[in-house]
């Protein structure tokens, strides 16, 4: 307020006085619908970012330890979401952006021909390594399901057939609601 003056609200109506003894409260009116109005813009524009497809939003960040450069591919096969990208390898890294309403399982084909399954899902940042001179034994991190796999993958690394069956059966009933 102006030093000298009332507010209208809270001034003695007994006493006659002029209009320039009061402040004006249009001024700090507008300010205070200024302030109103762009913190309610900002909300709106951040509830607008946060939903949406952004929301089933899935990342990978996938390096070889001593493989510099090639084209990958990586697929699935999941109903309305099924689709084919190539990725190129550079520097021994690669970036992969997609869209997952579940988890689903991806497929990643290297230059060899060798097919490694990732467990995608929304909202997921997923890192993956590899070493090309030994591509049983990749990890990705990011997931409970891709957390699971990597156990499977180590406990089975060595086994035959008949022992890899028979692990696979004790993972499936450990494990009985989960893709991987």
């Amino acid at each position: 307020y102006i030093d000298g003056r009332v507010s209208p609200i809270i001034a003695d109506t007994s006493a006659a006085l002029d209009v320039s003894t009061y402040v004006n409260p249009l001024p700090a009116g507008l300010v205070l619908t200024g302030i109103v109005v762009s913190v309610s813009v900002t909300a709106i524009m951040l509830a607008l970012t946060s939903c949406g497809q952004d929301g089933n939003a899935f990342r990978i960040r996938g390096s070889f330890s001593d493989m510099q450069a090639g084209q990958l591919y990586i697929y699935n096969l999941s109903g309305d979401e099924a689709r084919i990208d190539t990725l190129t390898l550079q520097a021994g890294r690669f970036l992969y952006r997609g869209q997952a309403s579940r988890v689903k399982p991806c497929i990643l084909v290297l230059p060899n021909g060798m097919e490694q399954v990732i467990f995608v899902g929304p909202g997921e940042d997923l890192t993956y390594t590899a070493t090309a001179n030994d591509l049983k034994s990749y990890t990705v991190k990011g997931s409970d399901e891709n957390h699971l796999m990597n156990r499977f993958r180590q406990d089975t690394y060595d086994q035959n057939p008949t022992e890899l069956t028979a692990t696979a059966r004790s993972y499936i009933q450990e494990h009985p609601h989960t893709p991987a």
